[in-house]
Protein backbone atom coordinates (compact mmCIF):
# COMPACT_ATOMS: atom_id res chain seq x y z
CA UNK A 1 0.00 0.00 0.00
CA UNK A 2 2.69 1.96 0.28
CA UNK A 3 6.33 2.83 -0.91
CA UNK A 4 8.91 4.64 0.68
CA UNK A 5 11.06 6.90 -0.70
CA UNK A 6 13.95 7.50 0.87
CA UNK A 7 15.47 10.18 3.38
CA UNK A 8 16.62 13.15 2.70
CA UNK A 9 18.70 15.08 5.56
CA UNK A 10 18.94 18.28 2.90
CA UNK A 11 16.75 20.71 1.96
CA UNK A 12 18.36 21.08 -1.26
CA UNK A 13 18.61 17.56 -2.24
CA UNK A 14 16.41 15.56 -4.12
CA UNK A 15 14.54 13.00 -2.95
CA UNK A 16 16.01 9.86 -3.58
CA UNK A 17 14.50 6.43 -3.88
CA UNK A 18 13.43 3.62 -6.50
CA UNK A 19 11.01 5.87 -8.09
CA UNK A 20 12.20 9.37 -7.82
CA UNK A 21 9.39 11.21 -7.83
CA UNK A 22 11.46 14.41 -9.60
CA UNK A 23 11.88 13.19 -12.45
CA UNK A 24 8.06 13.85 -13.21
CA UNK A 25 7.09 16.47 -10.57
CA UNK A 26 9.92 17.99 -8.40
CA UNK A 27 10.15 19.26 -4.98
CA UNK A 28 11.16 22.72 -5.04
CA UNK A 29 12.19 23.71 -1.09
CA UNK A 30 11.70 27.83 -1.32
CA UNK A 31 11.66 30.75 0.60
CA UNK A 32 8.85 33.72 0.28
CA UNK A 33 9.58 36.50 2.63
CA UNK A 34 6.45 38.45 4.12
CA UNK A 35 5.76 41.83 2.05
CA UNK A 36 1.97 42.03 2.64
CA UNK A 37 0.42 43.96 5.19
CA UNK A 38 0.64 40.93 8.27
CA UNK A 39 4.35 41.42 7.66
CA UNK A 40 6.53 44.60 8.91
CA UNK A 41 9.25 44.95 11.57
CA UNK A 42 12.53 42.93 10.64
CA UNK A 43 12.02 39.59 9.90
CA UNK A 44 12.78 37.32 13.18
CA UNK A 45 15.95 35.60 11.87
CA UNK A 46 17.46 32.35 12.40
CA UNK A 47 14.01 30.81 13.50
CA UNK A 48 13.84 27.11 12.86
CA UNK A 49 12.03 25.58 9.60
CA UNK A 50 10.70 22.53 9.22
CA UNK A 51 12.88 20.35 6.42
CA UNK A 52 11.60 17.73 4.54
CA UNK A 53 12.60 14.03 5.97
CA UNK A 54 11.43 11.26 3.18
CA UNK A 55 7.93 10.28 1.35
CA UNK A 56 5.55 7.81 1.23
CA UNK A 57 4.03 6.48 -2.26
CA UNK A 58 0.72 5.55 -1.33
CA UNK A 59 -1.29 3.00 -3.80
CA UNK A 60 -4.31 5.17 -3.80
CA UNK A 61 -4.74 8.97 -3.77
CA UNK A 62 -4.48 10.71 -0.73
CA UNK A 63 -6.59 14.07 -0.42
CA UNK A 64 -6.42 14.73 3.96
CA UNK A 65 -4.57 13.31 6.57
CA UNK A 66 -5.42 13.63 9.99
CA UNK A 67 -3.35 12.30 13.53
CA UNK A 68 -6.07 10.90 16.04
CA UNK A 69 -5.16 10.39 19.30
CA UNK A 70 -5.70 6.62 20.38
CA UNK A 71 -8.02 6.90 23.84
CA UNK A 72 -7.14 3.03 24.62
CA UNK A 73 -3.49 3.57 24.68
CA UNK A 74 -3.25 7.64 25.17
CA UNK A 75 -2.20 8.97 28.49
CA UNK A 76 -2.12 13.18 29.29
CA UNK A 77 1.79 13.19 29.29
CA UNK A 78 2.17 10.67 26.14
CA UNK A 79 -0.31 10.72 23.30
CA UNK A 80 -0.23 7.97 20.96
CA UNK A 81 -1.11 8.96 17.25
CA UNK A 82 -2.33 6.99 14.59
CA UNK A 83 -1.86 8.29 10.98
CA UNK A 84 -4.89 8.50 9.41
CA UNK A 85 -5.36 9.50 5.56
CA UNK A 86 -8.65 9.58 3.60
CA UNK A 87 -9.09 8.38 0.08
CA UNK A 88 -11.49 10.14 -2.42
CA UNK A 89 -13.68 8.34 -5.09
CA UNK A 90 -13.12 6.39 -6.69
CA UNK A 91 -11.45 4.37 -3.76
CA UNK A 92 -13.28 6.22 -1.15
CA UNK A 93 -11.34 4.54 1.58
CA UNK A 94 -10.03 5.64 5.02
CA UNK A 95 -7.06 3.92 6.13
CA UNK A 96 -4.73 3.83 9.04
CA UNK A 97 -1.35 3.59 10.50
CA UNK A 98 -1.65 2.75 14.36
CA UNK A 99 1.07 3.91 16.23
CA UNK A 100 2.91 6.21 14.16
CA UNK A 101 5.74 7.22 16.38
CA UNK A 102 7.00 4.13 16.94
CA UNK A 103 7.46 3.81 13.15
CA UNK A 104 8.57 7.30 12.45
CA UNK A 105 12.20 6.58 11.59
CA UNK A 106 11.15 3.24 10.00
CA UNK A 107 9.03 4.40 7.08
CA UNK A 108 9.16 0.43 5.52
CA UNK A 109 7.32 -0.72 8.68
CA UNK A 110 3.99 1.84 7.65
CA UNK A 111 4.09 -0.06 4.68
CA UNK A 112 3.18 -3.59 6.70
CA UNK A 113 0.83 -2.06 8.86
CA UNK A 114 -1.68 0.24 7.35
CA UNK A 115 -5.35 -1.24 7.63
CA UNK A 116 -8.53 -0.23 5.66
CA UNK A 117 -10.72 0.96 8.14
CA UNK A 118 -13.25 1.81 6.10
CA UNK A 119 -13.99 0.62 2.19
CA UNK A 120 -17.38 0.98 0.15
CA UNK A 121 -18.43 3.92 1.47
CA UNK A 122 -19.02 7.36 0.20
CA UNK A 123 -16.02 9.53 -0.21
CA UNK A 124 -15.00 10.04 3.39
CA UNK A 125 -14.15 13.83 3.79
CA UNK A 126 -13.56 14.02 7.64
CA UNK A 127 -12.82 11.38 10.83
CA UNK A 128 -12.25 11.95 13.87
CA UNK A 129 -12.92 10.02 17.29
CA UNK A 130 -16.40 10.03 19.35
CA UNK A 131 -16.11 11.62 22.86
CA UNK A 132 -16.38 8.67 25.85
CA UNK A 133 -19.68 7.94 26.52
CA UNK A 134 -21.34 8.73 23.74
CA UNK A 135 -23.20 6.40 23.06
CA UNK A 136 -24.44 4.24 26.04
CA UNK A 137 -22.47 0.85 26.34
CA UNK A 138 -19.85 1.88 23.40
CA UNK A 139 -16.59 0.66 23.67
CA UNK A 140 -13.88 3.17 24.46
CA UNK A 141 -12.72 3.39 21.04
CA UNK A 142 -14.87 4.48 18.70
CA UNK A 143 -14.07 6.65 15.07
CA UNK A 144 -16.93 8.65 13.22
CA UNK A 145 -16.41 9.20 9.41
CA UNK A 146 -18.40 11.98 7.72
CA UNK A 147 -18.75 10.69 3.89
CA UNK A 148 -20.60 11.83 0.64
CA UNK A 149 -20.22 13.69 -2.55
CA UNK A 150 -20.19 17.70 -2.05
CA UNK A 151 -20.05 17.65 -5.70
CA UNK A 152 -22.47 17.63 -8.72
CA UNK A 153 -22.51 14.03 -10.16
CA UNK A 154 -23.35 13.11 -13.52
CA UNK A 155 -25.91 11.02 -12.08
CA UNK A 156 -29.06 11.48 -10.74
CA UNK A 157 -29.57 12.00 -6.98
CA UNK A 158 -32.00 8.74 -7.70
CA UNK A 159 -29.23 6.53 -9.03
CA UNK A 160 -26.00 8.01 -7.17
CA UNK A 161 -24.32 5.70 -5.25
CA UNK A 162 -22.28 8.27 -2.87
CA UNK A 163 -25.24 8.96 -0.43
CA UNK A 164 -24.15 11.69 2.73
CA UNK A 165 -23.37 9.40 5.28
CA UNK A 166 -22.33 9.39 9.32
CA UNK A 167 -20.25 6.32 9.89
CA UNK A 168 -19.49 4.83 13.03
CA UNK A 169 -16.54 2.28 13.57
CA UNK A 170 -15.84 0.20 16.65
CA UNK A 171 -11.92 0.74 16.47
CA UNK A 172 -11.60 -2.00 19.20
CA UNK A 173 -12.64 -4.62 17.20
CA UNK A 174 -10.63 -7.01 14.62
CA UNK A 175 -12.43 -6.52 12.11
CA UNK A 176 -13.57 -3.04 11.23
CA UNK A 177 -17.21 -2.79 10.49
CA UNK A 178 -18.93 0.71 9.60
CA UNK A 179 -22.45 1.48 11.02
CA UNK A 180 -24.26 4.20 10.03
CA UNK A 181 -26.02 6.98 11.93
CA UNK A 182 -27.59 8.86 9.02
CA UNK A 183 -27.30 8.52 5.71
CA UNK A 184 -28.60 12.08 3.41
CA UNK A 185 -28.69 11.30 0.08
CA UNK A 186 -27.99 14.02 -2.76
CA UNK A 187 -25.86 15.50 0.39
CA UNK A 188 -22.33 14.93 2.10
CA UNK A 189 -21.16 15.63 5.70
CA UNK A 190 -18.44 17.60 5.94
CA UNK A 191 -17.87 17.42 9.34
CA UNK A 192 -19.09 16.68 12.50
CA UNK A 193 -19.36 17.78 16.23
CA UNK A 194 -20.88 16.53 19.48
CA UNK A 195 -22.90 18.26 21.69
CA UNK A 196 -25.45 17.64 24.04
CA UNK A 197 -28.34 20.09 22.05
CA UNK A 198 -31.66 19.33 23.63
CA UNK A 199 -29.98 18.97 27.39
CA UNK A 200 -30.91 15.31 27.90
CA UNK A 201 -27.53 14.44 28.98
CA UNK A 202 -26.86 12.26 25.50
CA UNK A 203 -24.41 13.90 22.70
CA UNK A 204 -25.90 15.28 19.38
CA UNK A 205 -24.36 15.33 16.21
CA UNK A 206 -23.64 18.80 14.43
CA UNK A 207 -22.67 18.91 10.92
CA UNK A 208 -22.93 20.73 7.77
CA UNK A 209 -24.15 18.55 5.55
CA UNK A 210 -23.57 19.86 1.55
CA UNK A 211 -24.06 19.75 -2.32
CA UNK A 212 -23.11 21.59 -5.39
CA UNK A 213 -25.93 24.31 -4.92
CA UNK A 214 -26.17 24.94 -1.12
CA UNK A 215 -25.34 22.92 1.99
CA UNK A 216 -27.61 22.98 5.58
CA UNK A 217 -26.25 23.35 8.78
CA UNK A 218 -28.24 21.22 11.28
CA UNK A 219 -28.13 18.99 14.47
CA UNK A 220 -28.84 14.92 14.74
CA UNK A 221 -30.63 14.18 17.99
CA UNK A 222 -29.48 11.11 19.20
CA UNK A 223 -32.32 8.93 19.71
CA UNK A 224 -33.18 6.81 22.90
CA UNK A 225 -32.69 3.02 20.73
CA UNK A 226 -31.05 2.05 17.86
CA UNK A 227 -33.14 3.64 15.09
CA UNK A 228 -32.45 6.60 12.41
CA UNK A 229 -31.49 9.68 14.28
CA UNK A 230 -33.91 12.72 13.16
CA UNK A 231 -32.49 15.92 12.33
CA UNK A 232 -32.80 19.35 13.38
CA UNK A 233 -32.38 22.24 10.53
CA UNK A 234 -30.50 24.89 12.18
CA UNK A 235 -30.11 27.41 8.60
CA UNK A 236 -31.42 25.35 5.29
CA UNK A 237 -28.60 27.45 3.35
CA UNK A 238 -25.86 27.93 5.96
CA UNK A 239 -23.37 28.78 2.52
CA UNK A 240 -20.23 26.51 4.10
CA UNK A 241 -18.74 23.09 4.06
CA UNK A 242 -16.57 23.77 7.16
CA UNK A 243 -17.58 24.95 10.80
CA UNK A 244 -15.91 24.61 14.53
CA UNK A 245 -17.90 24.84 18.04
CA UNK A 246 -16.33 27.04 20.79
CA UNK A 247 -17.85 27.43 24.51
CA UNK A 248 -17.78 31.05 26.16
CA UNK A 249 -18.58 33.43 29.04
CA UNK A 250 -21.33 35.21 28.58
CA UNK A 251 -22.39 37.06 31.43
CA UNK A 252 -21.36 34.36 33.61
CA UNK A 253 -23.69 32.19 31.12
CA UNK A 254 -21.55 29.00 29.14
CA UNK A 255 -23.02 29.43 26.06
CA UNK A 256 -22.20 27.53 22.73
CA UNK A 257 -20.91 29.11 19.66
CA UNK A 258 -20.72 26.98 15.91
CA UNK A 259 -19.10 29.58 13.73
CA UNK A 260 -19.21 28.40 10.00
CA UNK A 261 -16.39 29.39 7.41
CA UNK A 262 -18.94 30.68 4.43
CA UNK A 263 -16.94 29.38 1.35
CA UNK A 264 -20.33 30.19 -0.96
CA UNK A 265 -21.61 33.04 0.03
CA UNK A 266 -18.34 34.72 1.40
CA UNK A 267 -19.41 35.33 4.85
CA UNK A 268 -17.85 34.13 8.51
CA UNK A 269 -21.14 33.43 10.13
CA UNK A 270 -21.46 32.49 13.90
CA UNK A 271 -24.82 31.17 15.40
CA UNK A 272 -26.30 30.67 19.05
CA UNK A 273 -29.45 30.18 21.03
CA UNK A 274 -30.57 32.63 23.22
CA UNK A 275 -31.26 30.97 25.75
CA UNK A 276 -29.39 30.37 29.36
CA UNK A 277 -29.31 26.42 29.21
CA UNK A 278 -28.39 26.50 25.57
CA UNK A 279 -31.78 24.65 24.49
CA UNK A 280 -30.76 24.43 20.62
CA UNK A 281 -34.50 22.59 20.61
CA UNK A 282 -36.11 26.02 21.08
CA UNK A 283 -35.78 27.08 17.27
CA UNK A 284 -37.18 29.95 17.45
CA UNK A 285 -34.30 31.22 20.08
CA UNK A 286 -31.55 30.38 17.41
CA UNK A 287 -29.80 33.94 16.25
CA UNK A 288 -26.87 34.36 14.13
CA UNK A 289 -24.46 37.00 13.37
CA UNK A 290 -21.68 37.80 10.60
CA UNK A 291 -18.52 38.23 11.44
CA UNK A 292 -16.57 39.15 8.71
CA UNK A 293 -17.26 39.61 4.86
CA UNK A 294 -13.69 39.35 3.31
CA UNK A 295 -14.32 36.31 0.64
CA UNK A 296 -14.29 32.21 0.66
CA UNK A 297 -13.39 31.13 3.56
CA UNK A 298 -12.41 27.90 4.04
CA UNK A 299 -12.01 26.43 7.21
CA UNK A 300 -11.58 27.57 10.66
CA UNK A 301 -9.24 26.83 13.94
CA UNK A 302 -10.00 27.99 17.33
CA UNK A 303 -6.83 28.87 19.39
CA UNK A 304 -5.26 31.93 21.31
CA UNK A 305 -3.29 33.37 18.04
CA UNK A 306 -1.95 36.63 20.01
CA UNK A 307 -0.97 34.36 23.59
CA UNK A 308 -3.38 36.66 25.43
CA UNK A 309 -5.08 33.82 27.44
CA UNK A 310 -8.47 34.55 25.22
CA UNK A 311 -9.56 31.64 22.23
CA UNK A 312 -9.57 33.57 18.83
CA UNK A 313 -10.88 32.72 14.95
CA UNK A 314 -7.85 31.62 12.98
CA UNK A 315 -9.18 31.27 8.71
CA UNK A 316 -8.31 31.52 5.65
CA UNK A 317 -9.96 33.28 2.95
CA UNK A 318 -8.88 31.90 -0.52
CA UNK A 319 -8.12 34.34 -3.79
CA UNK A 320 -10.32 35.22 -6.67
CA UNK A 321 -9.66 37.60 -9.70
CA UNK A 322 -5.76 37.21 -9.63
CA UNK A 323 -5.92 38.39 -6.39
CA UNK A 324 -4.17 36.57 -3.24
CA UNK A 325 -6.09 34.87 -0.95
CA UNK A 326 -5.26 35.55 3.29
CA UNK A 327 -5.07 34.32 6.55
CA UNK A 328 -6.76 35.88 8.69
CA UNK A 329 -7.59 35.62 12.67
CA UNK A 330 -10.71 37.34 14.45
CA UNK A 331 -10.31 38.22 18.03
CA UNK A 332 -13.96 37.26 20.22
CA UNK A 333 -15.55 40.60 21.79
CA UNK A 334 -15.22 40.70 25.52
CA UNK A 335 -18.23 38.63 27.30
CA UNK A 336 -21.96 39.91 27.45
CA UNK A 337 -20.89 41.75 24.28
CA UNK A 338 -20.22 39.02 21.70
CA UNK A 339 -23.41 39.27 19.59
CA UNK A 340 -23.10 43.34 19.46
CA UNK A 341 -19.47 43.75 19.75
CA UNK A 342 -16.72 43.81 16.94
CA UNK A 343 -14.94 40.95 15.67
CA UNK A 344 -11.67 42.81 15.44
CA UNK A 345 -9.78 41.36 12.58
CA UNK A 346 -6.38 40.89 11.73
CA UNK A 347 -4.66 39.64 8.98
CA UNK A 348 -1.85 37.68 9.57
CA UNK A 349 -0.98 36.98 5.78
CA UNK A 350 -1.05 37.66 1.75
CA UNK A 351 2.01 36.29 0.77
CA UNK A 352 0.00 33.84 -1.08
CA UNK A 353 -0.49 33.00 -5.25
CA UNK A 354 -2.53 35.13 -6.86
CA UNK A 355 -5.93 33.02 -8.25
CA UNK A 356 -5.91 33.06 -11.98
CA UNK A 357 -8.68 30.56 -12.36
CA UNK A 358 -12.47 30.66 -10.68
CA UNK A 359 -12.20 26.72 -10.38
CA UNK A 360 -9.15 26.43 -8.08
CA UNK A 361 -8.75 27.49 -4.06
CA UNK A 362 -5.32 29.15 -2.71
CA UNK A 363 -4.93 29.10 -0.36
CA UNK A 364 -7.05 26.00 1.29
CA UNK A 365 -6.58 25.64 5.22
CA UNK A 366 -4.80 26.59 8.16
CA UNK A 367 -3.70 24.54 10.64
CA UNK A 368 -2.09 26.04 14.25
CA UNK A 369 0.53 24.35 15.96
CA UNK A 370 3.42 25.04 18.84
CA UNK A 371 6.80 24.39 16.90
CA UNK A 372 8.11 23.87 20.73
CA UNK A 373 7.00 21.78 24.11
CA UNK A 374 5.53 24.81 25.41
CA UNK A 375 2.06 26.05 24.48
CA UNK A 376 2.59 28.83 26.36
CA UNK A 377 3.63 31.17 23.28
CA UNK A 378 2.13 32.04 19.71
CA UNK A 379 1.75 29.08 17.73
CA UNK A 380 2.73 29.25 14.37
CA UNK A 381 0.55 28.36 11.69
CA UNK A 382 0.71 25.72 8.67
CA UNK A 383 -1.14 26.73 5.05
CA UNK A 384 -2.57 24.14 2.64
CA UNK A 385 -1.73 26.64 -0.70
CA UNK A 386 -4.23 23.58 -2.16
CA UNK A 387 -3.71 24.07 -5.91
CA UNK A 388 -0.83 26.08 -5.95
CA UNK A 389 0.95 23.21 -4.96
CA UNK A 390 2.56 24.94 -2.17
CA UNK A 391 2.78 24.70 1.76
CA UNK A 392 3.25 27.53 3.62
CA UNK A 393 4.70 28.10 7.27
CA UNK A 394 3.48 31.35 9.51
CA UNK A 395 5.95 32.27 12.16
CA UNK A 396 4.52 35.56 14.59
CA UNK A 397 7.81 37.61 14.60
CA UNK A 398 6.86 39.13 17.93
CA UNK A 399 5.88 37.27 21.02
CA UNK A 400 4.23 40.33 21.96
CA UNK A 401 0.39 39.90 22.61
CA UNK A 402 -0.11 43.53 20.79
CA UNK A 403 1.78 42.48 17.43
CA UNK A 404 0.28 40.61 15.31
CA UNK A 405 3.19 40.30 12.28
CA UNK A 406 4.27 37.33 10.83
CA UNK A 407 6.65 35.95 8.28
CA UNK A 408 5.34 33.48 5.26
CA UNK A 409 8.04 31.15 4.11
CA UNK A 410 6.85 27.96 1.42
CA UNK A 411 8.26 24.81 3.03
CA UNK A 412 6.99 22.30 -0.05
CA UNK A 413 6.44 22.97 -3.64
CA UNK A 414 5.30 20.26 -6.15
CA UNK A 415 5.04 21.54 -9.46
CA UNK A 416 1.41 21.61 -10.98
CA UNK A 417 -0.33 19.66 -8.20
CA UNK A 418 -2.77 20.13 -5.41
CA UNK A 419 -2.17 19.65 -1.47
CA UNK A 420 -4.79 18.15 0.49
CA UNK A 421 -5.12 18.86 4.06
CA UNK A 422 -2.45 18.19 6.41
CA UNK A 423 -1.42 17.07 9.50
CA UNK A 424 0.98 18.44 12.64
CA UNK A 425 1.72 17.16 15.63
CA UNK A 426 5.10 15.93 17.40
CA UNK A 427 4.04 12.52 17.30
CA UNK A 428 6.90 10.75 18.88
CA UNK A 429 7.66 13.80 22.60
CA UNK A 430 10.45 13.97 21.10
CA UNK A 431 10.45 17.88 21.17
CA UNK A 432 10.32 18.15 17.31
CA UNK A 433 7.32 18.98 15.34
CA UNK A 434 6.45 16.31 12.61
CA UNK A 435 4.49 17.80 9.50
CA UNK A 436 2.57 15.49 7.01
CA UNK A 437 1.33 16.71 3.75
CA UNK A 438 -0.66 14.88 1.27
CA UNK A 439 -0.38 15.19 -2.55
CA UNK A 440 -2.17 13.25 -5.13
CA UNK A 441 -0.86 9.30 -4.22
CA UNK A 442 2.20 10.94 -1.66
CA UNK A 443 2.37 11.56 1.59
CA UNK A 444 5.39 13.76 2.53
CA UNK A 445 6.80 13.84 5.97
CA UNK A 446 8.55 17.07 7.15
CA UNK A 447 10.36 17.36 10.63
CA UNK A 448 11.99 20.16 12.41
CA UNK A 449 14.38 17.77 13.55
CA UNK A 450 17.80 18.37 13.50
CA UNK A 451 17.24 22.25 13.02
CA UNK A 452 17.94 25.06 15.50
CA UNK A 453 14.68 26.01 17.73
CA UNK A 454 15.18 29.18 19.95
CA UNK A 455 13.52 29.67 23.41
CA UNK A 456 10.20 31.19 23.52
CA UNK A 457 10.49 35.05 23.01
CA UNK A 458 14.03 34.60 22.30
CA UNK A 459 15.66 34.25 18.91
CA UNK A 460 17.98 31.85 17.60
CA UNK A 461 20.96 34.28 17.69
CA UNK A 462 20.42 35.19 20.96
CA UNK A 463 20.68 31.54 21.98
CA UNK A 464 23.97 30.90 20.00
CA UNK A 465 25.08 33.97 21.02
CA UNK A 466 25.25 33.10 24.77
CA UNK A 467 26.36 29.71 23.98
CA UNK A 468 29.26 31.12 22.30
CA UNK A 469 29.86 33.54 25.29
CA UNK A 470 30.18 30.68 27.50
CA UNK A 471 32.45 28.65 25.43
CA UNK A 472 34.39 31.89 25.48
CA UNK A 473 34.38 32.40 29.30
CA UNK A 474 35.25 29.25 30.15
CA UNK A 475 38.72 29.03 27.59
CA UNK A 476 39.82 32.55 28.97
CA UNK A 477 39.17 31.15 32.37
CA UNK A 478 41.25 28.23 31.67
CA UNK A 479 44.01 30.42 29.80
CA UNK A 480 44.50 32.73 33.13
CA UNK A 481 44.66 29.84 35.80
Amino acid sequence: MLAYLGFVNDTNAAIGSRKPIETANPLVPSSTKSKGPGSGGPPKKNYPKPRHWYSLELDVACHYIKLIEDPEYSTPVIPVYDLVYLSPAPSSQVRRIPDVASKLHEPFMMQQEVRVVAEGISPPNDVGVMPADTIGGMSPNVWWIAAGSTKSSSTSARSDPAPGQILMVDMTKSNFNPHPLAIKPGYGYTHIAWEDMDLDSHPDAIAIRAKSTGSELVWLQQPPRNVPWPDHIIDEEVGANQFKTMWIDDDDTKRLLIICAGSRKGELTVYWVDDPDNDWSRTSKIKKTIIGKDGNYINIEIVDVNNDGRLDVLTSVSGVRGMPGKVICYEVPEKTSFDKGTWKKHILSTDFSASQNYRTISPGGVYAFYPGKSQNEKPSIIVSGADDGRVYLLRPRSWSEYIWHYDTDVILHRENSRIGVPAVADVDGDGNVEVFVPEKNYIHVLTFQGTDKPQAGQGGQRKSSTILMTVSLIVLSVLFL
